[in-house]
């Protein structure tokens, strides 16, 4: 599941960068932790990959446990047609 893992890390300018493991760039830059980090969630949830989020020293101080949860689905009941409606109708073409 690690392997195209999201990471956070916090930068020298006190910004936070969000990328994908074994890239060179950033996929985004935010101001607060909270704004990377929430993004940084949605994208691995996204990529059912892992999340690691690190400190100053690089060293991983959070991995957040995600999980997805089950979508609401909602199913429309058909009406059927009342039984002498049916009737009706097969009466007809057999005529």
């Amino acid at each position: 599941m690690a392997h195209d893992s999201r990471h956070v890390f916090p930068t020298l300018d006190d910004r936070w960068i969000v990328r994908k493991s074994g890239a060179s760039r950033a996929s985004k830059i935010f101001d607060k932790k909270a704004e990377a980090v929430a993004y940084a969630k949605t994208q691995a949830l996204r990529e059912h990959t892992d999340l690691y989020i690190h400190g100053k020293d690089g060293m991983v101080i959070d991995k957040p446990d995600l999980k997805i949860s089950p979508r609401k689905m909602s199913y429309q009941v058909q009406e059927t047609p009342d039984e002498d409606a049916r009737n009706a109708k097969r009466q007809q073409t057999a005529d």
